[in-house]
């Protein structure tokens, strides 16, 4: 059963005012990546968090 495209999450951005008034020096503003990309913005890291993702593309 193919998967219908959608966009981004728009509940991903919903705690970025939070964030920036916290202003932790730990945490890193959202970087968005998309699986069906070959090129991501971001050329290394050391973390990455993903929710839901396995049963959503497998």
């Amino acid at each position: 059963m193919a998967h219908a495209a959608i966009g981004p999450a728009p509940f991903a951005y919903m705690s970025r005012p939070w964030l920036d008034q916290a202003a932790l020096p730990n945490i890193l503003p959202i970087v968005e990546l998309d699986v069906g990309t070959a090129h991501w913005p971001i050329e290394s890291f050391t973390w990455a968090f993903s929710a839901n993702t396995a049963h959503i593309i497998a």
